[in-house]
């Protein structure tokens, strides 16, 4: 991989609660190379969007955020002001979030909102933050922009309204692109629209992208390399391919084993991965995945396992050396 635009060393996050600390994001190192789409993947409560907002400064106060570093080209985000934060957000990095409804200010047009990065990070004034505002509504296939972009975001589809929102994200041209399940929200037709109009404009504007989801097949169907992320660890990472075809960590195995198959026998049952995540608050001095892992043994419960190399760009963390095609 050539040097990376983003690269984060040891990013931990905890949070201050009631019932004590709670570790959603443990020590992970994630790098994305300028111009490469990286799916960070996982359950629901992994910690794979409190990384990713973690990069940007967007946690809240209760939230305590640590690292080596978080490097965003020669810019330390870790140590980075709320100045510089700022003039980050929006203009080196946007962000699409998953719900654009809440995202979306009910109150201003559109192009008001669209515009905005525009004027601060740019210096544009209002005509031509206006023209540049119709020009990307244009851009991510909003119809009918010269007459839409005075109305407001409840006047726009749930599809239209994250267009608008994937708008906002690629106004300053940024080098790096956060979307944060971008496509949950939407059936799968809008869905595969959104996807398709996320790797045009990545590979368009040769931007790095960084997508988070709990979909394997939208990963599959955008990016170039995935990281697995299990109980606020990541436990796997390769190029695309290669970790579809030969999965390596049982989690891993156990998430694709998952995907329904329209070939499959009707009446089968889908398969699942046994049991839950474990708590945050656990502590875990060992393999997370050991109590749902049907290949576990003693050694698993006593050691904490390192990542190891299983090919060129392909790691794991794993100690066990499962078959190939073992899946759970």
């Amino acid at each position: 991989m050539s040097e990376p635009l983003l690269h984060c060393s040891k990013l931990s996050v905890s949070f201050r609660t009631d019932n004590g600390s709670l570790r959603a994001v443990d020590g992970i190192d994630l790098s994305i190379a300028p111009g490469e789409a990286l799916g960070l993947v996982g359950e629901s409560g992994c910690g794979k969007s409190t990384a990713a907002m973690a990069i940007l400064g967007l946690l809240p106060r209760s939230a305590q955020c640590q690292a080596d570093a978080i490097r965003l080209g020669d810019t330390d985000l870790a140590q980075a002001s709320n100045r510089v934060l700022r003039s980050v957000r929006g203009r080196r990095v946007g962000v699409v979030f998953q719900d654009p409804m809440t995202s979306l200010n009910p109150y201003l047009t559109v192009g008001k909102q669209i515009g905005e990065p525009l004027r601060i990070h740019l210096g544009l004034n209002a005509s031509q933050a206006k023209e540049r505002s119709l020009a990307l509504m244009r851009d991510v296939g909003i119809p009918d922009a010269a007459t839409r972009i005075n109305r407001h975001p409840h006047e726009f589809s749930g599809g239209q309204r994250q267009r608008l929102l994937i708008a906002m994200a690629l106004a300053c041209d940024p080098e790096l692109l956060i979307a944060d399940e971008p496509t949950t929200a939407l059936d799968v037709t809008v869905q595969a629209q959104i996807l398709d109009l996320l790797r045009r404009e990545q590979q368009r504007r040769n931007m790095a992208l960084l997508l988070v989801s709990h979909d394997l097949g939208v990963i599959a169907h955008t990016c170039h390399r995935v990281a697995v992320m299990y109980a606020g660890r990541i436990v796997e990472t390769a190029n695309t391919k290669p970790l579809f075809a030969n999965p390596q960590h049982p989690y891993t195995r156990g998430l694709l084993a998952a995907i329904p198959r329209l070939d499959g026998d009707r009446g089968t049952e889908l398969t699942t991965i046994p049991g839950l995540p474990p708590r945050l608050s656990d502590g875990w001095q060992h393999c997370a995945f050991a109590p749902r892992c049907p290949h576990a043994e003693g050694r698993c419960r006593i050691d904490i396992p390192n990542m190891r190399q299983h090919s060129d760009e392909h790691h794991h963390r794993c100690i066990l050396d499962l078959p190939a095609g073992d899946a759970p």
